[in-house]
């Protein structure tokens, strides 16, 4: 039998764009987030089934792609970026409530407050997390 999950993912990075023989940190601002938990997309997830939505700097320019599956009780999370961008941080939030994403009084995502999260240092162009359902709390 198949098992279906609903996340409501909030997705942040910090990328870097590499410039010449040196590297310029250019991080991405928060206004590619949505005002408020209420704001972010819902994904549903089913088993053996692919879903891939957009990575933005801002609120206009594409860099990549953040891509889910779920294999074997696993919900996996890759972080991808192209054109010259690369990342040097990454955090993640994934709740099957809005209510489950760590927030300000206010509503707004509190970045830093992500259960995951990882430094990437050298900067890198794809980033892997992989989440046990089942230890996650995830029904």
């Amino acid at each position: 039998m198949k098992r279906f999950f609903s996340f409501t993912m909030v997705l942040f990075s910090v990328a870097c764009l590499a410039v010449g023989c040196g590297e310029m940190e250019r991080p991405l601002d928060s206004s590619g987030l949505p005002d408020s938990p209420e704001d972010s997309d819902r994904i549903v997830l089913t088993a053996g089934v692919t879903e891939s939505v957009p990575l933005m700097a801002g609120q206009t320019e594409e860099i990549g792609a953040v891509t889910l599956w779920i294999e074997d009780e696993i919900l996996y999370v890759q972080y991808f970026v192209e054109g010259g961008w690369t990342l040097c941080e990454t955090q993640l939030a994934a709740a099957e409530a809005v209510e489950g994403i760590p927030a300000t009084a206010t509503e707004n995502p509190r970045i830093g407050h992500f259960p995951y999260k990882a430094e990437h240092d050298p900067p890198i162009t794809q980033y892997i997390y992989s989440i046990d359902l089942e230890d996650a709390g995830f029904s």
